[in-house]
């Protein structure tokens, strides 16, 4: 499915898989994936030039809801978890929300303090390799996560999946929750996000798009610099200190200005070259008016904000049995199933 997810700009490398045949124009190909919307299953056959089917429509019955959408008193909902002595994964959508509720937790759980813990992708490979030992063998029985855990592990046992925030996505979602209960034994997946959490989730997702106005105001303050001192050669927290000096109502964050110079050097309004480990900014003399849909890098930004405001409607106002049965059926590409090319046989 990344093949699918992972756009030109961020991994890019997956889509080197589509030279395969190229490589090695006898070899027979098989792709497989849990998820397959449409898009995604005609993308990964046009890649790869697939020219037949297998789709497996086993559903996973022993995944049970929880609905707690809009719970107003989340922690203490942890509590029986914490108490059930089962291992329990719980979903957060930033780094800073999984070191901080772990403290939280631990604090108010002091008994069981040692088998609480977080994982993000900023860990220090050490401890990311201590938590991955830990965890299955049951050291660690309650881990906040980022969704940098859980691809590729295999936990039998995991009887509890939580999403604390709101999912990113239908694919994220039913990726999350199927973590549960792969033993087969009846497992829960809890939900207790809701209307509150929308907006630092959206901020999350918007943070690849920033708002024109800043685009903008970020443009001038690189043209200031750059008359001011000659080439820009200030780090990304530099820039960002910068901003908030010249406005101090700028909500432009490290990752919107990451954004926002990616977008930039795809339209040719600066160049961004390194001397030594340093790097170097510097802006033409002259640049024709451009139009920020020449960016696909900002149209893919666009679309993910479009898909993730559906996607939340869509979750905060279905009834639970309708949840239930989305993340009890896998994520098939329906259109084709629906044409009745399975096993590579037209039926």
């Amino acid at each position: 499915h990344h093949l699918f997810t992972e756009t030109y700009h961020h991994r890019p490398a997956y889509r080197s898989l589509s030279k395969l045949s190229e490589y090695f124009p006898h070899a027979q190909i098989l792709a497989c994936t849990a998820t397959a919307p449409d898009q995604a299953g005609e993308h990964i056959s046009a890649e790869l030039g697939l020219d037949s089917l297998v789709i497996d429509e086993t559903r996973r019955p022993n995944l049970r809801l929880v609905d707690r959408r809009g719970e107003t008193g989340k922690a203490a909902a942890l509590m029986p978890l914490v108490a059930a002595l089962e291992t329990c994964l719980i979903y957060v959508n930033s780094r800073e929300a999984a070191r901080l509720l772990c403290r939280q937790l631990r604090k108010a759980c002091p008994d069981d303090a040692e088998s609480i813990g977080f994982y993000h992708a900023g860990l220090e490979d050490q401890e990311r390799m201590r938590i991955e030992a830990e965890y299955p063998n049951g050291s660690l029985r309650l881990l906040f996560a980022t969704s940098a855990f859980g691809e590729g592990v295999n936990l039998p046992n995991l009887r509890h999946v939580v999403f604390w925030d709101t999912p990113l996505s239908p694919t994220a979602f039913v990726q999350m929750a199927g973590r549960a209960g792969r033993d087969g034994q009846e497992a829960w997946v809890h939900l207790l996000f809701g209307a509150a959490d929308i907006q630092a989730s959206r901020r999350l997702v918007s943070s690849r798009a920033p708002k024109r106005s800043d685009l903008e105001f970020l443009y001038r303050y690189l043209r200031a610099v750059q008359r001011s001192q000659g080439s820009i050669a200030l780090s990304d927290d530099a820039l960002v200190a910068g901003i908030k000096l010249a406005d101090p109502e700028s909500e432009l964050d490290i990752r919107q200005l990451q954004a926002a110079l990616i977008i930039f050097a795809e339209l040719a309004l600066i160049a961004v070259s390194y001397e030594d480990t340093s790097r170097v900014i510097e802006l033409p003399a002259n640049s024709d008016k451009v139009d920020l849909e020449d960016s696909s890098y900002y149209l893919e930004a666009l679309g993910e904000l479009e898909a993730f405001d559906n996607f939340v409607e869509w979750a905060l106002s279905q009834e639970p049995t309708l949840l239930e049965d989305f993340i009890q059926r896998p994520l098939l590409p329906l259109r084709t199933l629906q044409r009745g090319r399975v096993f590579g046989q037209e039926q």
